[in-house]
């Protein structure tokens, strides 16, 4: 297996390259008298901007990832998006609610209602999935934070995914993510960055584009043990 960067990766890289681009040009001795209060502007729109494009990642990647399942049938998918999608359909109207109370009845009623309303799709293994998007699995917690990113990729079937990255850049993927959320909340809350240079900023998005990488990796390996390296080559990449 060769590994090759997603578009959504590409655009993700670009983005945070540009930053980094803008910080260094702050400091460079031409802007030495430019006005503090520009600079520290710099450097806050430059950490909101970057944990933007991580959740702009997340928005992409997902979404054509799962885009691209819509011409495959129920029963071709893997196991761990199939659970969840039935669970995510239970979730609807709280029918899990009446499954608990045991009642049988209302469980049934609605089941008929929504295979009749379109969702064949959930039930009928033969039967193409046409709608499917990233939202379905995302819904709610594409901000990427420690709690968010685990719970989102095991969906797809990518468990431990903070051990999963780490291993493959050999630094701590979950230090990585919080630093940068730190920063963010930093500047949310209080509108400050105590002790916190151009220098900082930069090496923690270098390493923040490293850990999208990761997560980019294990997306790769996750599509290529499961539908081959094609689907990867000519959908993602």
């Amino acid at each position: 297996m060769s590994y090759s960067r997603s578009r959504p990766f590409k655009d993700f890289e670009k983005s945070i390259d540009d930053i980094i681009s803008v910080l260094k040009m702050s400091k460079l001795k031409k802007n030495a008298n430019l006005d503090s209060r520009f600079k520290d502007y710099i450097l806050g729109s430059s950490i909101f901007l970057a944990h933007a494009e991580i959740e702009n990642y997340i928005q992409d990647i997902f979404n054509l990832y799962l885009v691209n399942l819509s011409d495959k049938r129920i029963n071709d998918i893997h196991d761990e998006l199939k659970n969840y999608l039935v669970y995510r359909f239970m979730k609807k109207n709280d029918i899990h609610i009446s499954l608990v109370r045991k009642d049988e009845k209302r469980v049934l009623d609605y089941i008929h209602e929504e295979r009749k309303n379109g969702s064949k799709h959930i039930f009928d293994k033969d039967l193409n999935i046409s709608s499917l998007k990233g939202a379905h699995i995302y819904e709610d917690s594409k901000y990427p934070s420690s709690k968010n990113l685990p719970k989102i990729y095991s969906r797809l079937g990518c468990n431990d995914i903070f051990n999963k990255v780490s291993a493959i850049i050999r630094q701590d993927a979950k230090n990585i993510l919080e630093q940068i959320g730190t920063y963010r909340s930093s500047l949310a809350h209080t509108a400050t960055l105590v002790g916190i240079s151009v220098d900082d900023i930069i090496l923690n998005l270098k390493n923040l584009k490293k850990f999208v990488q990761g997560l980019d990796r294990v997306l790769y390996k996750h599509i290529v043990q499961n539908y081959k390296e094609a689907f990867w080559k000519s959908k993602i990449a």
